[in-house]
């Protein structure tokens, strides 16, 4: 089964992608809850109503960046048996569960990893920004010529690396929201509230906002995911 993912509103936390909530608003990994490492957290991965944040530097003073993935559509792609295989073993090592880690990267780019956002140059699985890119010893233009399976390494080490710096131990389990914190605000992924109405984070994603109590929270982005199941 395949479906499109529609972007309408934009924002990010990681550098920005689209994933479509049911308003057409769309996620990105773009760059919302930095770390001082450079690393960004996933763009959509941006929470556009949705967006992506998968390149958001890591740690200090979360960094704000907006871009339009309005009209990104990202076609759902089933993954082969190998990348199964890949996805299960890595949701070992991230202590996460193997669904979780499958539905952020449909929710970013359907499973594709060579879609590449036309508004920033956000590219593949969580959408990795040019900058999120270079801090793992890559680029986006090297990124979007990978297969899933030379691609999911990358997406490791990005989630071990925000998952490290967020203060989580190394062996501890983390929820579906949590997860996805670490693309969308990595730099809050240990709090509950995310961001709050008045941010700028909170005002360029309040699609994430599904029960309009004017925060987003881990809970919020747990919901979005459960979509995809």
């Amino acid at each position: 089964m395949s479906f499109d993912f529609n972007c309408n509103n934009t924002f990010s936390a990681f550098p920005q992608s689209c994933g479509g909530f049911s308003n057409g608003t769309s996620l990105s990994s773009t760059s919302y809850g930095d770390f001082s490492s450079g690393i960004s957290a996933f763009t959509p991965m941006m929470f556009m109503p949705l967006m992506n944040f998968s390149t958001m530097p890591l740690f200090g003073s979360p960094k704000f960046s907006t871009k339009n993935y309005c009209h990104t559509k990202f076609k759902k792609m089933e993954f082969s048996a190998e990348s199964n295989r890949m996805i299960e073993e890595m949701s070992q090592r991230v202590g996460c569960k193997s669904k979780d880690l499958k539905n952020i990267m449909y929710s970013e780019s359907g499973g594709n990893p060579h879609a590449v956002n036309p508004n920033g140059g956000a590219t593949g699985l969580i959408q990795f920004t040019p900058r999120t890119a270079r801090s793992l010893g890559t680029s986006v233009e090297a990124l979007a010529q990978m297969t899933t399976e030379q691609q999911l390494p990358y997406v490791e080490k990005y989630l071990q690396q925000n998952k490290k710096h967020s203060g989580f131990a190394q062996d501890a389990k983390i929820d579906s929201g949590t997860l996805y914190s670490l693309v969308f605000l990595p730099a809050y992924a240990n709090k509950e509230v995310l961001c709050g109405e008045g941010s700028k984070y909170y005002d360029a994603n309040r699609g994430l906002d599904k029960n309009n109590d004017g925060l987003i929270t881990k809970s919020d982005l747990a919901d979005r995911l459960s979509r995809y199941s």
